[in-house]
């Protein structure tokens, strides 16, 4: 290698000063906290105001509808404890807005007082002279009218004209099946038994008829034939 060639070389260039690495920055904790921003506060949402109406109209309608059934349907006598609530109110602010007036001042002058005149005596009553005693009229007893001698017989022949009305009854039952035969047989016993106590009275009174007695005999005679036969008729035997 010759001299020439070595300059002809250019020089290597000079070499770059060796970078400075930085070191990694330290903060400190406190730091970190104090700038760290706070955290907010948490929010509790709250509930919109329509459940709380919806809570105050259920129980106003629970209430109202217990009121209802007490007063309406358990106990419709009684008045509910609301009622005239607005009349004793209307007599309450009247009592206590209305003042009474005070009495006005008189105006006159007081005037000397006359010296009092002491009463006049009254006159003593003098009372009544004692009136007679009046005499209370004794009772006259009335007299007695004597008993009827019919009274008796007049008593058994209406007894006996509901006996036999009675069997009539019975026959027109038996007659559409509804009375069997001792239904039948009890109207039976009835008349016969009327009719033998009938007699009896009849022959101690028949001398004494009048033509209404007379008639109305001959009519009760009629009568209970008239019921035997319809007995023997229905087939049914005898007691």
């Amino acid at each position: 290698m010759t001299p020439e060639s070595v300059r002809a070389v250019p020089p290597p260039p000079a070499a770059a000063p060796p970078r400075r690495i930085s070191s990694p920055a330290f903060r400190l904790l406190a730091e970190d906290e104090r700038k760290k921003p706070a955290p907010k506060p948490r929010r509790y949402k709250r509930r919109g105001p329509w459940l709380r109406r919806v809570a105050i109209l259920l129980l106003l309608a629970g209430a109202g509808a217990g009121g209802y059934w007490y007063f309406a349907l358990r106990n419709p006598g009684v008045p509910p404890p609301w009622v005239g609530l607005l009349d004793r109110a209307k007599q309450l602010v009247a009592r206590v807005t209305t003042r009474t007036p005070a009495p006005p001042a008189s105006r006159r002058r007081p005037t000397t007082t006359a010296p009092a005149v002491p009463p006049a005596p009254q006159p003593v009553a003098v009372p009544p002279p004692a009136a007679a005693p009046v005499p209370v009229p004794v009772p006259v007893p009335q007299p007695v009218a004597p008993p009827s001698p019919f009274a008796r017989f007049d008593r058994l022949t209406d007894s006996l004209s509901r006996a036999v009305r009675n069997f009539q009854d019975r026959a027109a039952l038996f007659a559409s099946g509804r009375m069997d035969c001792n239904g039948l047989a009890t109207g039976l016993v009835a008349v016969e038994n009327l009719w033998a106590t009938y007699n009896i009275e009849r022959r101690a009174r028949m001398a004494s008829f009048d033509q209404r007695r007379a008639t109305q005999d001959q009519a009760m005679y009629a009568s209970v034939d008239s019921v035997e036969s319809g007995f023997e008729r229905s087939g049914c035997p005898r007691p």
